[in-house]
């Protein structure tokens, strides 16, 4: 069975991709297994292997459609906020408030699957780590347009307090970290901004 074929849209392949997504999040991947996944989806086994070759290949489908989901919800509401890039350093943190007080919030999925699979050289493991360098290199771009010193170094540390807000989030079935977080960017971004600029804002 070719790649083509196995990822070719069809409503069942998308009812599959669609209950292992909620599936995997909610309980993990080693909890849930491809008989509970063509229960809920409705369909056939016949069905499910026609579409994938393996429970690995949906776990690969969903994180990587997921992932793309997450990003460009994260990219798309943050410009449409604002069109300043020093602001969007900082709206980011709001958006991530937001996703983290919706119920049921379980963590970051990249993250999660990633964490759940031993093999770091994985498909899943490469999936998840681009994932998060397409929001890394979103906020080094907008660093870069607002002048702000450094602004490859700053992703890498919004980038850190993003994905520490997502966990303790989790954690504490909470959206205050991304509170914190988004005081301690503030800091950041101030610090990077041209001396001069911070003389005018003063």
């Amino acid at each position: 069975m070719t790649n083509a074929t196995h990822r070719r849209r069809s409503p069942a392949r998308d009812r599959l991709v669609e209950a292992a997504s909620q599936l995997f999040y909610q309980e993990g991947l080693n909890r849930v297994g491809v008989e509970r996944i063509i229960e809920t989806a409705g369909v056939a086994r016949m069905t499910f292997y026609r579409h994938f070759p393996s429970k690995t290949d949906l776990v690969e489908t969903v994180l990587e459609e997921r992932s793309k989901r997450i990003s460009e919800w994260l990219i798309e509401e943050t410009n449409a906020s604002v069109a300043d890039p020093y602001q969007r350093l900082l709206v980011m943190f709001d958006k991530l408030e937001n996703r983290l007080a919706v119920p049921g919030f379980r963590g970051c999925a990249a993250l999660n699957f990633a964490s759940e699979v031993a093999d770091s050289g994985s498909r899943v493991s490469d999936i998840a780590r681009r994932h998060k360098e397409t929001e890394r290199q979103y906020i080094e771009d907008n660093a870069r347009a607002a002048g702000l010193a450094n602004p490859a170094e700053l992703s890498h540390t919004l980038m850190l307090l993003m994905n520490g807000a997502l966990s303790l989030g989790q954690l504490q079935n909470s959206p205050e970290p991304a509170r914190h977080a988004r005081r301690t960017a503030e800091r950041l971004v101030e610090e990077a901004r041209p001396p001069q600029v911070r003389e005018e804002s003063a």
